[in-house]
């Protein structure tokens, strides 16, 4: 005769590892519960649902007086133990001591959250146990495709069940703070000299804005298409790669890409820093001069000094990305010290998820890339088109396209705006237009416009000082 109690039956069976739970816990609550029903509400306020009980009788009893307590229907022990009888949720015999015990154990009021707390803790390890295992077996399994991306999107998940389980053991007080975070902060800008404490972007004017692009922070870069983009956040990748090289060696710069290849942006990245275009080398007869030459091998050799990677991620949804930064961040052996992302609307969001439409897809992609750049305190440069108006109008955060909550998650909003050429510039330069940034968010210091030239044969912008 099997004389395991309901709590007891699910056992790892490789190690019998007990499954995470706390059955006099769940005890207390549902008998704190079922003694006074206003605390139904008040677990219900702070999240309590049936996945937070292991013990399948006990998960039905919460969803019943949970229903209950909803309708306003009675709840004396007799009118409740006859209805949850009928409901066969309990049985006839037993039925009404099982809700006596429950009574009996119930958890003090005071200690409400924290019973509600142990059970979410339990919950998440439950929870991360299952991924895991889902994992590992897509993760051997070689014949179906795409598996080891369905395997990183799990891993993914956990990590943020992981996250929720810290939140769930972590408060910090004003103390730690101010100690741990805030005082480092100022004196690192006092012993530096320098506010700017984050990457360089090497474009002066933003990163005095900025202070660089700091830890945990995440900062939209948004242009209408064929705007240059993809070419302004090259210009940036390299500084910042040159910044990371100098002032934090041993770490690299991640570049993921959802639309051009590796090859295309080595390319672009190439002829910006050697002022050779590219184009001419590859597709003109006669190539390009021997002075040009010289200086694209001068330049080939400079930048492949540089820590930069390129990971292509078309088709990836937020968790694969997640879980590809994660990897690289804390097992590659190289640190990530950024992550630029090109761009935003084409990564996409859970694949099991049915949205309402497209925004709301895109908001969850944003709350997720910020999650992750949270978590590792890395700071991430994400790439976003904006909405077509007309070219001679300056875009604002209302043009993002499919907005959703980017306005909202983001630490930083620049917005690049290139007018069309005015006709007597371009009888002066007829190689360099002008072009703008607008810092439209920042939620750490101040906005700003600033000035820029753009040499689109070597896909180069250039800050300039803005003209009286």
């Amino acid at each position: 005769m099997n004389t395991k109690s309901p709590h007891q039956k699910e056992m790892n069976t490789n190690n019998e590892r007990r499954t995470p739970c706390a059955p006099e816990v769940e005890k207390g609550v549902l008998g704190l519960c079922i003694n006074q029903t206003e605390r139904i509400h008040e677990c219900v306020k702070m999240g309590v649902t049936e996945e937070f009980f292991f013990t399948p009788l006990y998960k039905k009893l919460w969803s019943f007086i949970k229903d209950r307590a909803t309708q306003n229907l009675p709840f004396d022990m007799a009118t409740l133990g006859q209805a949850a009888m009928d409901a066969k949720i309990i049985d006839r015999e037993g039925g009404a001591s099982l809700l006596a015990e429950l009574i009996a154990k119930s958890s003090p009021v005071l200690a409400l959250p924290e019973h509600i707390r142990i059970l979410n803790a339990k919950r998440i390890r439950r929870e991360i146990i299952k991924r895991a295992a889902e994992a590992t077996a897509l993760a051997y399994d070689e014949e179906t495709d795409s598996s080891e991306y369905s395997a990183l999107e799990i891993m993914g998940y956990s990590a943020e069940l992981r996250r929720e389980l810290q939140r769930t053991k972590t408060a910090t007080t004003l103390a730690d703070s101010l100690s741990h975070e805030v005082w480092p902060s100022i004196n690192e800008r006092n012993e530096k000299h320098t506010h700017i404490l984050g990457v360089r972007t090497g474009f002066p004017a933003v990163d005095d804005a900025l202070g660089g692009l700091r830890g945990g922070t995440v900062t939209i870069l948004g242009a209408r298409p064929s705007t240059g983009k993809t070419a302004l956040s090259l210009n940036m990748g390299r500084s910042i790669a040159e910044d990371i090289k100098k002032n934090r060696p041993g770490s690299k710069l991640v570049y993921l890409t959802a639309e051009m290849a590796p090859k295309a942006l080595a390319e672009r990245m190439l002829s910006s820093c050697a002022g050779v275009d590219i184009n001419q080398a590859v597709t003109q007869p006669h190539g390009v001069t021997q002075e040009q030459a010289d200086r694209l091998r001068r330049s080939k050799k400079y930048l492949g000094a540089l820590p930069v990677e390129f990971h292509p991620v078309a088709g990836m949804n937020t968790a694969e990305i997640a879980a590809l930064i994660r990897q690289e961040h804390l097992h590659s052996g190289v640190p990530v010290a950024c992550v630029v992302l090109d761009y935003l609307q084409l990564i996409q969001g859970d694949k099991a998820k049915k949205y309402a439409n497209r925004n709301e897809e895109i908001g969850e992609v944003s709350r997720g890339l910020h999650q992750i750049a949270t978590e590792l305190n890395i700071p991430m440069l994400i790439l976003s088109q904006l909405n077509r108006n007309a070219a001679d109008k300056a875009p604002t955060m209302a043009d993002l396209r499919e907005s959703g909550s980017i306005e909202q998650d983001a630490d930083a909003i620049i917005l690049l705006h290139r007018p069309a050429p005015d006709k007597e510039k371009m009888e002066e330069n007829p190689v360099s237009f002008d072009a703008f940034l607008n810092i439209v968010k920042n939620r750490d210091g101040k906005t700003a416009d600033i000035n820029l030239s753009w040499t689109p044969e070597y896909q180069l912008f250039r800050e300039t000082r803005k003209q009286e």
